[in-house]
C-alpha cells in the first residue's frame, strides 16, 4: 500500500468541495471533462476533486491520467462496523482515495464533534489517506473567544494523533461566517494571522519543526478574483474551494489564476 501523501512545500494543494451538487452523475461528468482539459503545472498544483459521494466512483474510474486526485467528503468514523446510510474507510481505499475531507462546518452543524473527528483522522492515517482536517470559528468577537474556540477544535481534533503522524495531515481553516453566497473572504492579513495562530499551537503540543511545515489551506468565499492573492499573501498551502469549485467555469479560472 502506498504511503499517505506529504505535501510538497513547493506545491498548493487546491481542493474542490463540489458537496450535494450536481444532480445528475452525467452534468457532474460533463464538468469534470471541462475541468480535466485545463492545463495546468502539475509541479505547481495538486488539484484534488470530491466530488458527491454517490458521483465519486463513476468520476473517478473515468479518469486515467496523473494530475488530478479524488478525495472524499467524509467518512464513517467507525472502522469495521456496518451503519446505514454510511460510507467505510475500506470502501474509500478499495476506490483508492487520496485525500478525505473530516469535519467539515456543514457536519459540526449537525452536531459532529472534536472527538468523532479525531476518530476519523486517525483511521484515515491507519489507511494512508490524506485527512484534510477543517477548523474555524462560527463568528468572531471582539475579545478574542473565537482563538479559544479555534484552539479547541484543533487540539481535540487531533487528540487521537501521534507526533510522527503530524505531517500527514492536511488543516483548512474556514471561518464559518466567511463561507456562503453573497459573503466575503476574511483580508489576506486576517488568514496570515490565524495561520500563525495554529502553527503556534501545533508548536506547543508537537513539534516547531513538523508545526511550520505543515499544509495550511484556506477556505471561505474563494473566488477567482481573490484566489491568488490569498495564496501569496495569506501565507496558506493551497485552497478548500466550495460553492466556485462546483462550477468548473470558475474552478478553471481559480486553476489558471495560480
Amino acid at each position: 500500500m502506498k504511503a499517505a501523501n506529504k505535501i510538497s512545500k513547493s506545491k498548493s494543494l487546491i481542493v474542490a468541495n463540489w458537496k450535494n451538487t450536481p444532480d445528475s452523475y452525467r452534468e457532474a461528468k460533463k464538468n469534470f471533462d471541462l475541468i480535466k482539459k485545463t492545463k495546468i503545472d502539475s509541479k505547481k498544483i495538486i488539484p484534488v476533486i470530491c466530488p458527491s459521494v454517490i458521483h465519486l466512483p463513476e468520476i473517478k474510474k473515468s479518469y486515467s491520467g496523473t494530475v488530478y486526485n479524488f478525495g472524499s467528503q467524509d467518512v464513517h468514523f467507525e472502522d469495521k462496523k456496518p451503519r446505514t446510510g454510511e460510507i467505510s474507510i475500506d470502501q474509500l481505499t478499495d476506490l483508492g482515495i487520496q485525500y478525505c475531507i473530516v469535519g467539515h462546518a456543514d457536519h459540526r452543524e449537525l452536531g459532529e464533534d472534536n472527538f468523532t473527528v479525531a476518530q476519523k483522522i486517525s483511521n484515515l492515517i491507519d489507511k494512508k489517506i490524506t485527512p484534510i482536517l477543517c477548523i474555524g470559528e462560527i463568528d468572531r468577537d471582539a475579545q478574542g473567544q473565537y482563538l479559544r474556540f479555534v484552539e479547541q477544535q484543533l487540539i481535540e481534533s487531533l487528540s487521537k494523533i501521534k507526533k510522527s503522524d503530524l505531517d500527514k495531515i492536511v488543516i483548512a481553516y474556514e471561518p464559518v461566517w466567511a463561507i456562503g453566497t453573497g459573503k466575503k473572504s476574511i483580508t489576506t492579513h486576517e488568514i496570515h494571522q490565524m495561520v500563525i495562530f495554529i502553527k503556534k499551537i501545533l508548536t506547543s503540543k508537537f513539534d516547531k519543526k513538523i508545526a511550520m511545515n505543515m499544509a495550511i489551506l484556506y477556505g471561505g468565499s474563494v473566488d477567482p478574483e481573490n484566489a491568488k492573492d490569498i495564496l501569496n499573501n495569506g501565507e496558506v498551502r493551497g485552497l478548500l474551494i466550495g460553492r466556485a469549485s462546483a462550477n468548473p467555469h470558475s474552478f478553471i479560472e481559480i486553476l489558471k489564476s495560480i
